[in-house]
């Protein structure tokens, strides 16, 4: 079906022809996103709510800040990009994400979440600056609510003499499921409205009839008792003193232009309360609440070509089942990300000993580090792009106090489709200066798993990456390979040259026609000093899929100042989306390209 979204003007649609238009995007999204992959679920419970943000407001005037931005595929769509989908998280395509180098109407751009509203704050302080009108508004799903950062903007915004409108798209959902108090708070306010609606009633009923105006009023005290009892009135939103709309239902165009339409004309800060349903319009999306998915069949819901192997995310999470069956010291943590770190099995298995604390991953670290000094194992496990979000906690909490938390580094490495924001190639940098503390990563997944059990045996903080992706179809088990602490594996002697590398890198190159010796530097942090030594004065050429700048040829070379060193690794810049195996070729990682790039540096 050929969608043309470009001409349609959506102010000047009635209710009837904006539910028309909701139910093509709807297609476009289900079509479009079967073929590339992508964010669906949270694009289909925004279409409403989106298609009016754009009848009510003046983008790019007013400005739009999509917290993440993975939501924001019907803001393209309706900001003239819909014949780019096709390309969507493709190499040199369109992004997944918002992106300010792609539309003016992108005013904000992120792939982290919880920023919206400090960048709203940021936006509408400039605005009376300049003594400018336009709105600036934020979206934020209920998930990113509970983040430190957002809690910290709320609290400055009370505080400040301008306007920021908040729209809370509650869809009870984020990667993970909600917890703790935000989202029981929101739940109360759900219970407010409908008391509020039942007041309503009652006043209108009794008022209609003779001296019911006198019994309304002789019963205020007693309302006010059950107000008491159910009402939330002490709720955050009030405390804070902002003006709160709803919950109002994210999937009614007249509802939602009613409270927008409030919210423009107020002068003064105000937070919309929307309910909508992630994966709204579609079953397969509501059934299973998706979030990021592969490309799949339209018709059924299910992924084409089907990966039925386990990822290393999933070798980790069945690693650290077999582990706590034996050790009952060892929990796990994760901020949010108990389905895309695959640590289901875990929970379901081990309720009491496995804690999701939102998307919250300071406090993650933090309370990992508390769990530690009272004598418990914690494994927390983080992607390596959310990892930079706790940097402080590692090094104040953890490393400082030499605290025995064991911090998975999931997604280490290009990821891919998704885009800088996502691109895990950062953590060596900022971990490396860390006394202390240990940074290990398998070149394999028998290695990764006889890592992960040599981790809890360690006295002191240690990090374990593993890459994305994975192929394991034999059955999980730990080997009975004595691991050598801060040793590297020499797979093979040469007289003149040594390749150093880690990870998919060494197995790349373990039976590759090169003319050098190749080292698994298996523990990336400490050095294998000794054996730096006895190889220093030969030529070195240290590969590794992360930034050149404070990666392990920084390291090697601050430790031994080798004569001979090329290095191959990523630029340190961002890097922008495309299938993995496409970015690596371009930056000489691939199996090929490194082959073919290794034997060129030996010749010259």
């Amino acid at each position: 079906m050929d969608y043309n979204f470009d001409d349609i003007n959506v102010k000047a649609l009635n209710n009837d022809e904006l539910i028309e238009l909701a139910h093509n995007i709807r297609l476009f999204l289900v079509d479009n996103v079967s073929k590339t992959g992508g964010h669906l679920g949270s694009n289909l419970g925004v279409v409403e709510l989106t298609i009016m943000l754009h009848k009510i407001f003046n983008s790019p005037t007013d400005k739009f800040i999509f917290d993440v931005g993975h939501q924001g595929y019907v803001h393209k769509i309706l900001t003239g990009r819909s014949k780019y989908f096709p390309t969507l998280r493709q190499k040199d395509g369109l992004s997944g994400f918002l992106k300010r180098t792609e539309s003016p109407h992108d005013a904000w751009e992120a792939g982290h979440s919880s920023t919206s509203i400090s960048a709203a704050c940021g936006m509408a302080k400039a605005r009376d600056l300049k003594g400018s009108d336009e709105e600036v508004i934020a979206i934020i799903g209920d998930g990113s609510l509970v983040n430190g950062m957002c809690v910290e903007a709320l609290n400055h915004l009370s505080s400040l003499n301008t306007k920021v409108i908040i729209i809370l798209n509650d869809n009870e959902m984020s990667i993970s499921n909600n917890i703790g108090f935000v989202d029981e708070l929101l739940k109360g306010i759900q219970l407010s409205n409908r008391y509020e609606h039942l007041k309503s009633g009652v006043k209108h009923t009794l008022n209609s009839v003779p001296g019911g105006e006198h019994l309304a009023s002789g019963i205020s005290k007693i309302k006010e008792q059950i107000k008491s009892k159910i009402h939330p009135s002490q709720s955050l939103f009030n405390l804070m003193g902002f003006d709160y709309i709803g919950p109002i239902d994210g999937h009614d165009f007249t509802d939602l232009e009613q409270a927008l339409s409030y919210a423009k004309a107020a002068d003064h800060s105000v937070i919309v309360h929307v309910k909508t349903i992630k994966g709204h319009g579609y079953k397969p999306a509501e059934d299973y609440k998706w979030h990021g998915v592969n490309p799949f069949d339209p018709k059924t819901g299910l992924p084409v070509n089907e990966n039925t192997a386990i990822s290393n995310s999933g070798l980790i999470a069945r690693g650290l089942e077999q582990l706590m069956s034996v050790d009952e010291d060892i929990v796990v943590i994760t901020p949010a990300m108990e389905t895309g770190s695959e640590l289901g099995c875990v929970h379901k298995h081990f309720p009491d000993r496995f804690t999701d604390v939102g998307i919250a991953e300071e406090h993650a670290v933090t309370f990992s580090a508390g769990l530690a000094m009272a004598g418990i194992k914690p494994f927390c496990c983080i992607y390596s792009t959310f990892l930079q979000r706790s940097y402080d906690q590692i090094l104040h909490d953890v490393v400082r106090q030499e605290a025995n938390v064991v911090i998975g580094i999931d997604r280490a490495g290009i990821v891919g489709n998704d885009g800088e924001t996502h691109q895990g190639i950062y953590d060596l940098s900022f971990l490396q200066p860390m006394p202390g503390l240990v940074i290990v990563q398998g070149s394999n997944q028998q290695q990764m798993l006889d890592l992960l059990k040599w981790s809890f045996d360690y006295q002191g903080p240690v990090c374990i990456r593993y890459p994305r992706g994975g192929n394991n179809s034999l059955p999980i088990a730990f080997s009975s390979n004595i691991i050598t602490p801060f040793k590297w594996e020499v797979i093979k002697e040469h007289d003149s040259c040594y390749v150093i590398t880690y990870g998919n890198q060494v197995e790349m190159l373990r039976d590759a026609p090169i003319d050098a010796g190749l080292i698994n530097a298996c523990f990336i942090k400490p050095l294998d000093l000794e054996l730096l030594r006895t190889i220093k004065d030969k030529h070195l050429i240290v590969v590794e899929e992360h930034v050149q700048l404070g990666g392990l040829n920084t390291a090697i070379n601050q430790a031994i100042h080798p004569l001979d060193m090329d290095v191959i690794a990523l630029p340190n810049d961002f890097i922008r989306q495309g299938n993995p195996d496409e970015i690596l070729a371009m930056y000489d990682l691939s199996k090929d390209t490194l082959i073919a790039r290794i034997n060129e540096l030996v010749k010259s």
